[in-house]
């Protein structure tokens, strides 16, 4: 239309003036023509503007988007994951490393950990996922914040809804380290600052190293949007301390803890808001690590007894309010000892695991009392997966997981019934940077178990 106007002859009134001799109709033609060829112009202005007006807006939008992906923190690409049939692992590998996985109440799956860090040579980033369990078209990659660390490591997860969710951890900067909370608003993750902790005046000496206070955040659990409870523990002077703090909606406070001499807290679950329950170990000195079971009962932390299970690593409640804890103690001479408490009708009984060869669990996930998961790992010239199954009456193991290749699996979420959801790490080697692992496991009724 443009090429057409600018290359017609030019316009009439430019032939003709409006002479003496000219009728008034002949007038009137010519001023209405000439009003006519004025508003063509004009709208030829106009056209020319807009459209000059639009490249340049255009222009500004590509040069902002390119600012923006020079500015916003590294993410990580989508990752597909498909749908797999029953008694069959359907196993996804991410460039994240993700440590721990949660199944939201929407029934959401949420990933957290880091890139680039663990078992690599670059500076680590934090890496945020998740699965909204019904799309199979593939993971969304969260927006994250950098932090300047030389590691960075996301131990616990707790997702109450789509815009409310926590992360604990702790981050490293040389030999310093801090404790890490996260929080999520329903757009991006961001740091939470955390109350100062005791420290040691000075470094201790380990042989050529000088050491400082060790500290993390291991477990977090939410109660409401103003009542979260995240547990780990500290050390001063190669002493570790349980560490309980307390989110009020606005602020961390640290919470005096159970009074114990020394020790510290793995995980954490809560019922209510006056029984709140962490598991962890007491130092008992030498390889002895005695079990630390505390409750919150609203007004302060005490010391619950249980049997005996060794130094406790994970917990989980089912459907029914049963609560299933883990031992983390294992001895490298010949096989660990695998145990397991079981809570139920306010009595703890002893849930024996079979013998696997120098074994570690690092995780569990309770469905039901008859759907029970843990995960880690044994040790054969390498770390080999391990995923163990309670159906009810026994504790079995279910196989399926390439056993050549040196698999870390490191947490568990049970969405549904008989379907399992493990994060962990899978490498060709010991000394290759791997990759993450997220695997999907679908039991059948009549799944083949060791």
């Amino acid at each position: 239309m443009l090429r057409k106007a600018f290359t017609q002859p030019c316009p009439t009134r430019h032939q003709r003036e409006a002479a003496p001799g000219d009728t008034p109709a002949q007038r009137s033609w010519l001023r209405s023509h000439d009003d006519t060829e004025d508003n063509e112009r004009r709208d030829e202005r106009r056209i020319v503007r807009g459209t000059l007006a639009a490249l340049a807006l255009a222009g500004s939008l590509i040069a902002l988007l390119f600012w923006l992906q020079l500015r916003l923190p590294r993410q990580l690409p989508s990752v597909a994951v498909t749908s797999p049939l029953c008694g069959k692992w359907d196993i996804t590998l991410t460039p994240g490393h993700y440590s721990t996985v949660d199944v939201a109440s929407d029934g959401e799956l949420w990933f957290a950990g880091t890139a680039e860090g663990y078992f690599a040579s670059g500076p680590p980033f934090l890496a945020f996922a998740r699965w909204d369990g019904v799309s199979l078209d593939s993971l969304k990659i969260l927006p994250a914040p950098t932090i300047a660390a030389d590691e960075i490591s996301i131990r616990g997860l707790d997702v109450r809804s789509s815009t409310d969710a926590w992360a604990v951890g702790y981050i490293q900067q040389g030999r310093f380290r801090k404790i890490l909370t996260l929080h999520w608003n329903g757009l991006l993750w961001s740091v939470v600052p955390t109350p100062k902790l005791p420290s040691s005046t000075q470094g201790y000496n380990q042989g050529s190293y000088i050491g400082y206070d060790d500290m993390s955040l291991d477990a977090v659990t939410m109660i409401a949007p103003d009542d979260v409870w995240a547990v780990g523990y500290y050390d001063i002077d190669r002493v570790s301390r349980p560490l309980t703090l307390h989110w009020d909606g606005t602020t961390w406070h640290i919470i005096p803890g159970p009074n114990v001499a020394s020790g510290s807290l793995r995980d954490v679950i809560s019922f209510s808001k006056d029984d709140v329950w962490a598991f962890g170990q007491t130092d008992g000195g030498g390889s002895s690590q005695p079990s630390l079971v505390a409750r919150w009962d609203g007004q302060a932390w005490g010391v619950v007894d249980s049997p005996q299970l060794g130094g406790m690593s994970a917990a989980s409640v089912d459907k029914e309010q049963n609560i299933w804890v883990i031992n983390s103690a294992y001895n490298y001479d010949s096989w660990m000892a695998s145990g397991m408490l079981a809570r139920t009708t306010k009595q703890w009984t002893k849930v024996e695991m079979p013998r696997v060869e120098q074994p570690i669990l690092y995780s569990v996930a309770a469905y039901s009392p008859d759907d029970v998961w843990a995960v880690g790992d044994r040790w054969t010239n390498g770390a080999r997966s391990l995923v163990m199954h309670w159906d009810g009456l026994s504790w079995g193991e279910i196989t399926g997981l390439d056993p050549s290749v040196l698999q870390q699996l490191h947490d568990v979420a049970v969405g549904s019934s008989g379907v399992a959801w493990i994060v962990g790490t899978s490498r060709d080697h010991e000394d290759s940077t791997g990759s993450g692992m997220i695997a999907r496991f679908v039991k059948c009724s009549d799944t083949p178990r060791k």
